[in-house]
């Protein structure tokens, strides 16, 4: 993806494949992982919670994802899967994005990711929360989720 700023190229982790000398398979990143990743190293630096994440220039982006990490580390596990460690979301689409940032600069940090990453980033939190207990899945008019870490 070339960057509108710079002209850059820009190649994502979720899409790379690695293969170490004298070993077979290749080794890729789960999209998942490398955002929690990323939300977890903003809330380190920017001491924020609260994250737009969307697809291009905020002025011309009809809607957007409203993450809010709520417990950035946790570990659960369900009757089809073993232990794994993740991030406890509450999430909802705002139709007015740079509207939202503007509102709430100083508590809100921008994450832009591609627009198919975004599909999936909401179709994985949609999925977790179809895991989780019907009363544990919303709160007010956010909707709870889980992200892999």
């Amino acid at each position: 993806m070339e960057t509108r700023k710079t002209g850059y190229f820009q190649i994502f982790k979720w899409n790379v494949a690695l293969q170490t000398l004298g070993q077979a398979g290749w080794k890729t990143f789960p999209l998942q992982k490398v955002i929690s990743a990323q939300l977890l190293a903003m809330i380190e630096d920017q001491a924020v919670h609260k994250f737009i994440v969307h697809t291009g220039d905020l002025d011309n982006v009809k809607e957007a994802l409203l993450l809010w990490v709520f417990t950035p580390d946790l570990t659960f596990s369900t009757s089809t899967s073993d232990m794994k460690r993740a991030m406890k979301l509450f999430y909802k689409i705002v139709t007015d994005p740079a509207k939202e940032l503007g509102d709430n600069m100083m508590r809100t940090e921008e994450l832009e990711l591609p627009g198919g990453a975004l599909e999936e980033l909401q179709a994985d939190l949609k999925k977790s929360t179809d895991i989780l207990p019907p009363s544990a899945r919303r709160h007010q008019d956010w909707t709870i989720g889980l992200l892999d870490r």
